[in-house]
C-alpha cells in the first residue's frame, strides 16, 4: 500500500472516529486520545508496509513486579486475554501493541481493529490498575513515558 493510500485510510478512520483532519505526521505517526485518557499511537512503517498500533497502559510500581509480571505473561499466552495484541514491559511501563499489514487493508476492517484495540487497552488498563491498587493500596505513580519510536 502506498504512503498516500495509508494517509487516505487514516483520514477515513479519523472521520469515522469523529476526528476529522486526523493524519500521519512527517514521521508517519498519529496519536489518538481516547475518552479513557489513553493515547493510542498509529505508526506507519513504509519499508515494511505495516501499521504499528500501540498504547502505554501505565506504570509498573516498585514492589509489584513479582505479582504482576506472571499475570502479564499469562495474558499474552496464546493471545487469549490480549486478543491478538501483545503486552510488553518497557522500562517501568506496560505497553500494548499490534502490527497490521497494510496491503489490502480497507476501512471497515481497520475500524474494527482500532475499536477492538481501544476496548482491549481500556480493559487491560483497568485490570492492571486493579492489580496494582491491590498490591500498593493506592494509585501508582506515573513515571518515565515510553518513547514512541522504540517499536520501529
Amino acid at each position: 500500500m502506498s504512503n498516500e493510500r495509508v494517509q487516505l485510510l487514516v483520514a477515513e478512520l479519523g472521520k469515522e472516529l469523529g476526528l476529522p483532519g486526523m493524519k500521519l505526521d512527517d514521521e508517519q505517526v498519529c496519536l489518538i486520545g481516547t475518552d479513557r485518557g489513553l493515547d493510542v499511537v498509529l505508526n506507519y512503517v513504509d519499508d515494511d508496509d505495516m501499521l504499528i498500533v500501540y498504547c502505554d497502559l501505565g506504570p509498573v510500581p516498585s514492589g509489584s513486579e513479582e505479582r504482576l509480571y506472571p499475570e502479564l505473561l499469562k495474558a499474552n499466552f496464546g493471545w487469549l486475554q490480549t486478543r491478538g495484541t501483545t503486552l510488553s514491559v518497557s522500562g517501568r511501563r506496560v505497553i500494548l501493541q499490534t502490527y497490521v499489514a497494510c496491503d489490502g487493508l480497507e476501512l471497515d476492517p481497520a475500524l474494527v481493529l482500532l475499536e477492538n484495540f481501544f476496548q482491549r487497552a481500556a480493559q487491560l488498563t483497568d485490570a492492571i490498575r486493579d492489580e496494582l491498587v491491590d498490591v500498593q493500596g493506592d494509585e501508582p505513580q506515573d513515571d518515565n513515558r515510553v518513547d514512541p519510536g522504540m517499536f520501529v
